[in-house]
């Protein structure tokens, strides 16, 4: 298969996957069912509200219909900035919730400074790849490179 095939439908999956995934996490509110430690929504579980096992247009619209009108809090039909971003903050909150669990790795329900300076250490053993402590050009174009990035000078 040709590079732009597998690009083509990598990013198609991706774009499928993303549409479910912000039909829910964007206006969604709270947690998601099917979701656990590690886990994302289970957009299936979610939004089929009929239990069929699959999703339609009208459960995912319903959905979200029905979300809009929990964060419309002056009733206009329409979400300004300040009750979309109630709406957004309410479906990230599970994405959120992760990311502090990610960081506490002794399960404290704290993060220490040890834990969420961790990943920097992580990155820069990553990045520095002859081992001199500090991350030059050359080393970022490499790794841009080995990771599928622009070639020949692009940024």
């Amino acid at each position: 298969m040709q590079r732009k095939t597998k690009l083509g439908m990598a990013l198609g999956v991706t774009l499928v996957a993303g549409t479910l995934l912000a039909s829910g996490v964007v206006l969604a509110g709270g947690s998601c069912k099917g979701g656990g430690p590690g886990r994302g929504p289970d957009p299936l579980e979610r939004f089929d509200t009929n239990g069929d096992g699959k999703l339609t247009t009208e459960e995912l619209r319903d959905f979200r219909t029905e979300r809009l009108h929990k964060f419309d809090k002056n009733g206009d039909g329409h979400l300004g900035l300040d009750e979309f971003e109630g709406a957004w903050l309410a479906g990230m909150e599970t994405r959120m919730v992760r990311r502090f669990q990610h960081f506490d790795r002794d399960g404290s329900g704290e993060v220490t400074e040890e834990e969420y300076l961790r990943p920097v250490t992580r990155m820069m053993r990553h990045l520095d790849r002859d081992g001199d402590g500090t991350v030059t050009r050359e080393e970022l174009r490499k790794m841009h490179r080995y990771h599928g990035g622009p070639r020949r000078g692009h940024h």
